[in-house]
């Protein structure tokens, strides 16, 4: 039960680092309503739409490597004992 936590945790964070990885390096070139990072304010205007992609980018980076190493050291400290009933 264990790895299968660390396991999602894992994949949740690796989800966050390739989509922060794909925006940075395959930005959306107009703004539109299906990708980037989409608020009202940031679709107002290009350069806001420009800078908040980029911000967006490495923030869903950083954090999915914050959430790798912290989940992972939560999961091993709180661990269930293999006989739980869930």
């Amino acid at each position: 039960m264990q790895y299968l936590s660390i396991g999602f945790n894992t994949l949740i964070s690796l989800i966050f680092i390739f989509s922060g990885l794909f925006l940075k390096h395959k930005p959306p070139e107009k703004i539109n309503l299906i990708y980037g990072y989409r608020t009202f304010r940031s679709m107002k205007n290009a350069d806001l739409w420009k800078k908040g992609n980029e911000f967006s980018a490495e923030i869903m980076i950083k954090h999915g490597l914050i959430m790798i190493f912290i989940g992972s050291l939560i999961s091993l400290i709180f661990k269930q004992p293999q006989n739980a009933i869930l």
